[in-house]
């Protein structure tokens, strides 16, 4: 059951845990999955950022099919210094 919501959920808390233009790895992940998606439902995954420190950073994933809540995801990143190496760097 786990497996079709995996890739909605990693790349939900990657987008995330990523926006902040630094580089972010994760640190634990807790995935509660409630029920298995319908046959050939689409699914949406949904990312709040709960909290965030210069260090670290929390969110809160949820996965849905349609109305109903299918999966809840908790994770923790820990944010590096380092900038993302892909986007431009930023001009003062």
């Amino acid at each position: 059951m786990g497996m079709p919501m995996a890739g909605p959920i990693d790349e939900a808390f990657e987008i995330s845990s990523n926006s902040h233009d630094r580089v972010a790895v994760a640190l634990n992940m807790n995935v509660t999955y409630m029920k298995p998606p319908r046959k050939g439902s689409l699914l949406l995954a949904e990312s709040k950022e709960t909290h965030k420190t210069n260090r670290t950073a929390s969110y809160y994933i949820t996965v849905k099919d349609g109305n109903d809540t299918i999966a809840v995801c908790q994770a923790l990143v820990y944010r590096k210094s380092d900038p993302i190496p892909f986007l431009p760097e930023k001009t003062a």
